[in-house]
């Protein structure tokens, strides 16, 4: 496993040069564009809305295509006023009961274009007919609600300076505000065909000496814009580019490029760059790395993709812009999810965006346990068996009758009333240690790794007498190193490393099964060590430990 430092900051967001071929443009097939004038208004239920001009009457059809091919067309319905009103532009979106049309037209006998609304109930598909409430005297079009139909913008006359600038309502409640004009972006140009994406950014078309180009502004507040930027090429070119409309991280726009009689037809464009997750980490000596998975989920937890950390020092992730997205890092063998981060990619036209994320993880995959209470002399652990144990052979007289042994306290009533308390804390560390033992049976502990276990004991400050001696058989046990003859001296040396050997011990009988003696014997190395003595605690009681230390080593040095 690795050590997990994961956080998102924009220190680590890099960008990359644009070239002139990086941001993908096509122009959409000839079943949409004709030799008339094709313009995009919006997209509804998954289908691109666009007006076609017929240029010798003047007049325009709605229609629609769905966005997933562009091959077929066909009539997007409007009541009759639109024809009547000689509707060009137009918006539209529904309600849960409602559906809304707004377009641009000119009344009968009415020269000039303004914003009529059409407003139907679903239930009973009757409609009515209201002019906006706040058409100017002069030019108005270019309609565009917002995705949520709260807000309208357009285009409008200022017979003051002679253009055109772009104004922006408040729609509540059915009823619209009085308009105000977005003076960030208006200027003495043209300013037309304004669009406001889902996350509330401007997309418009302004006059720039000899073309109309498109400009984006970005949101920074309600109703409120930062400075605009001229789209990059090849959105811009010299020709003419105007009405934009975005769905999914695509442009939708009109230009007159590419043609001799210079009629307006529909492109699309990505509006965003690649993004790309580079996760960089380095292996370290815990257990179970190579299990490692790091996933991109979305929101709602469909696999975007995932890959397996492994033994590389990098790995990379291609993402979609403008898009929440979930990253987990989770291990295939123990089924924990270390790590889990929301993030929301950019979208960026004129720089690659890079995440670049320093990564480590662990889990909580070492412990350290403290066995207390040993008896004063006494090796092994205060369980109810070796008290009773220990309780017969003074009730036997086999020891505590000589200089040789009575360095041995007796087990006083105490001791058994605190046994449970020792039993379980052996039981606590087997239990740990049984954990890893499931993991290397079903094969999800690495090979180049084992468990390493650091028995330590000690012993109180008091000396032994110089004729104590060790009492019991001859111990020689190549599994645990450690070799002691039967009446060698006792010194609280030999006691502090008796209580560490006889604590593993008691560990493999509680851990000694068929199903865990193969991985005590390939993946388990023990280290038993004599701490001697030590004087930290005032009650000796406490003095007489044995401290266990469980952590994870490489083999393959």
């Amino acid at each position: 496993m690795k050590r997990i430092l994961l956080d998102l900051l924009l220190s680590w967001l890099f960008a990359f040069p644009l070239f002139s071929n990086d941001l993908e443009l096509t122009k959409l097939p000839q079943a949409i564009n004709t030799d008339q004038d094709e313009y995009p208004c919006g997209v509804f239920d998954n289908k691109l809305l666009f007006i076609r001009k017929d240029n010798n009457q003047a007049t325009f059809s709605a229609l629609s295509t769905l966005v997933s091919n562009y091959q077929e067309i066909s009539p997007f319905n409007l009541p009759k006023e639109y024809k009547e009103f000689k509707g060009s532009y137009f918006s539209y979106f529904e309600t849960m009961d409602s559906k809304f049309i707004i377009f641009s037209g000119r009344a009968k006998k009415k020269f000039e274009n303004h914003l009529f609304i059409i407003k139907q109930d679903k239930k009973s598909n009757k409609y009515s007919l209201t002019t906006f409430p706040f058409n100017s005297q002069f030019f108005d079009s270019h309609p565009q609600f917002d995705p949520a139909g709260k807000f309208l913008v357009f285009s409008s006359e200022n017979p003051n300076q002679n253009n055109t600038d772009i104004f922006v309502s408040r729609f509540e409640n059915g009823s619209f505000e009085e308009p105000k004009p977005i003076d960030v972006v208006n200027t003495n140009a043209n300013e037309i065909t304004p669009f406001l994406d889902e996350n509330g950014n401007l997309y418009f078309a302004r006059f720039d000496s000899t073309n109309y180009n498109i400009y984006k502004a970005e949101k920074k507040g309600e109703l409120i814009w930062d400075k605009p930027r001229k789209l990059p090429y090849p959105i811009n070119t010299e020709a003419n580019e105007l009405a934009p409309v975005v769905f999914n991280n695509k442009l939708y726009f009109a230009s007159d490029r590419e043609n001799e009689n210079h009629n307006f037809d529909v492109f699309v464009s990505n509006l965003c760059l690649p993004v790309i997750l580079e996760v960089n980490f380095k292996e370290s000596l815990t257990l179970f790395s190579s299990f490692d998975k790091l996933l991109i989920t979305e929101n709602n937890g469909t696999i975007i993709d995932e890959k397996y950390l492994g033994d590389e020092s990098q790995i990379s992730f291609t993402l979609q812009p403008n898009k929440n997205y979930q990253i987990k890092i989770k291990n295939e063998c123990t089924h924990q999810e270390y790590f889990s981060k929301n993030i929301k990619t950019l979208c960026l036209d004129t720089i690659y965006v890079k995440y670049v994320i320093p990564l480590e993880i662990s889990g909580d995959l070492t412990k350290e346990k403290n066995i207390r209470f040993f008896l004063t002399g006494y090796y092994r652990p205060i369980t109810k068996r070796n008290l009773t144990q220990l309780k017969k052979l003074f009730d036997y007289n086999l020891i505590g009758n000589d200089d040789s042994t009575n360095y041995i306290e007796y087990p006083q009533p105490f001791f058994f009333d605190i046994s449970d308390t020792i039993e379980n804390a052996l039981k606590d560390v087997s239990e740990f240690i049984s954990y890893f033992a499931k993991m290397y049976q079903t094969g999800c502990m690495p090979k180049n790794k084992r468990l390493k276990i650091e028995v330590i004991g000690y012993a109180d400050p008091r000396p032994l007498s110089p004729n104590a001696r060790f009492f019991e058989e001859t111990i020689s046990d190549p599994y645990l190193n450690f070799y002691l003859s039967k009446g060698s001296p006792m010194t609280n040396q030999t006691l502090s490393k008796l209580r560490a050997y006889f604590t593993a011990k008691e560990i493999i009988d509680i851990l000694s099964t068929d199903d865990n003696n193969e991985f005590l014997k390939n993946a388990v190395a023990w280290d038993i060590v004599g701490g001697g003595t030590i004087d930290e605690e005032e009650d000796y009681l406490l003095l007489r430990k044995v401290k266990i230390k469980i952590f994870f080593e490489r083999t393959d040095f």
